[in-house]
């Protein structure tokens, strides 16, 4: 499960949602599709659920969707806007593998 930072707060608009960091006053916009993927992680759905609602939406290749989604996801992780939760029960990411560092 993906968790969204406490400090970031998004408001929607016209064209898609803005990211506030209220630790550094920083703003990032989201084009429609990021903000579909950030509305989704914000309601705490999974990757697969993200994936498969995203080709659904798109009608587009779920691989490539799947690409797309990993990268968005990453990059907001590395940005420390999204973290990822890991819980008791074991997760999969569709071929793809997480190393957890501490």
């Amino acid at each position: 499960m993906f968790v969204v930072a406490d400090n970031i707060k998004s408001v929607p608009g016209n064209n898609g949602i803005t990211l506030f960091n209220l630790n550094t006053l920083e703003t990032q916009s989201l084009n429609l599709i990021a903000s579909f993927i950030w509305q989704h992680l914000h309601d705490g759905s999974s990757f697969v659920t993200i994936v498969e609602a995203l080709a659904e939406a798109t009608k587009a290749d779920p691989r490539e969707i799947e690409r797309d989604v990993w990268n968005f996801i990453y990059h907001m992780m590395n940005q420390g806007v999204v973290t990822l939760k890991i819980n008791d029960d074991s997760a999969r990411l569709s071929g793809s593998t997480i190393t957890a560092v501490r």
